[in-house]
């Protein structure tokens, strides 16, 4: 039976490893005079049906380019790339009312908003890099949120949560017009997608939170246990565990694990996994993301983590980038079932409303656990 390895030491070639391992040392804040930032908007082609190229938002500098560190790629795709056609000088597009505009003073763009938990946590690095030096103004964080149409306010409980949690909710504004920026300042992003992470994203993510709740999560007591974060009890999402109901069943009989389902917890609740348990450990999830963002003076105080992957594309380099940035020690298991079972059913062939559904060594996982659970 294969033994966990540490995440960091994984390398390219692994079975199941997705996208490029590279981290990347920090760069400057990224700052532009009499730029505009332009609203989302439809691209007006369709996009040719790739999502992707279905809208256009961004920022242009004075001589009217597109401020590249505004634009959000995942691998090399650009996502919602101003369109050569609005990149000209304002006087050749703007209406009356645009053109009397004022240009604002100082405007601090933190990024593009997503409703998917993962996106919306690791998308918005900008603005992690952005609230240390502007934590005490009363200057507003301006963002694009392609999710809502012109005019519609954020109701999405976990946007709204995840501002809270950063101490800002009553400062976020969205790029709904044009705006004219007098001197706009934002970041480079400090990960991207299966790409690369900075080597200065942890120490952004854990002092992204409001002090208050970095406070309360510093205070929590260590209880010495292991929690299990289980997806059975989802109904959607990108990848349904075949078999993991029998982990769940077995783990009803380790008196020294708890089956956590991070669904049902609050976004501080999954913060305070980190505070709480000596070990966490389940499928790899959005959930697991948190780690990055929970407060500690030394290491040691922060929950071990042990991931379990299984199949093709089950490991994002994310989770590596992430981990050789941050250097906890956690570890990966890949727990794929063994040749000549039924290999993962993707696509059109997925579970519905899951993208994908993929086995796993079911024996595999639950002896790991109860050897976890004796100590």
């Amino acid at each position: 039976m294969a033994a966990p390895i540490p995440l960091a030491e994984v390398q390219e070639g692994h079975p199941c490893l997705w996208g490029a391992i590279e981290t990347r040392p920090p760069v400057p804040l990224v700052t532009a005079r009499h730029a505009r930032l332009l609203p989302t908007r439809p691209s007006g082609a369709g996009g040719e049906g790739l999502w992707w190229r279905a809208r256009t938002q961004g920022a242009l500098d004075q001589h009217h380019q597109p401020i590249a560190a505004c634009t959000d790629l995942r691998g090399l795709r650009q996502i919602y790339p101003l369109p050569p056609e609005q990149c000209r000088p304002l006087s050749a597009h703007a209406d009356g009312d645009l053109r009397r505009r004022k240009e604002r003073d100082l405007v601090l763009y933190g990024g593009t908003i997503y409703d998917h938990f993962g996106h919306l946590l690791l998308d918005l690095t900008r603005l992690y890099q952005l609230l240390p030096l502007f934590r005490r103004s009363k200057a507003c964080f301006w963002f694009h949120y392609p999710a809502l149409q012109r005019h519609d306010p954020i109701t999405h409980p976990l946007v709204l949560e995840w501002f809270e949690c950063l101490g800002i909710r009553d400062r976020v504004r969205l790029v709904q017009r044009e705006i004219l920026c007098d001197h706009l300042i934002t970041a480079e992003v400090l990960y991207r997608d299966r790409g690369f992470v900075r080597e200065d994203f942890p120490e952004a993510a854990r002092a992204a939170l409001a002090p208050r709740l970095q406070e309360r999560l510093l205070a929590r007591p260590r209880q010495g246990r292991i929690a299990y974060l289980s997806r059975h009890g989802l109904g959607q999402g990108t990848t349904r565990f075949e078999g993991e109901e029998v982990v769940v069943e077995a783990l009803q009989r380790c008196p020294n694990i708890d089956v956590i389902q991070p669904e049902t917890l609050s976004i501080e609740g999954k913060l305070a996994l980190y505070r709480d348990y000596a070990l966490v450990t389940g499928f790899a999830q959005a959930c697991m993301n948190m780690k990055s963002f929970t407060p500690y003076t030394r290491r040691d105080e922060l929950a071990r983590q042990l991931m379990f992957v299984a199949g093709p594309q089950s490991l994002s380099t994310n989770w590596v980038n992430l981990e050789r940035a941050a250097a906890f020690g956690d570890q990966v298991l890949d727990c794929s079932p063994p040749e000549g079972e039924q290999p993962p059913q993707l696509g059109a062939d997925a579970p519905t409303r899951f993208q994908r559904s993929t086995r796993f060594d079911v024996e595999q996982v639950v002896e790991t656990l109860r050897a976890l659970d004796r100590g």
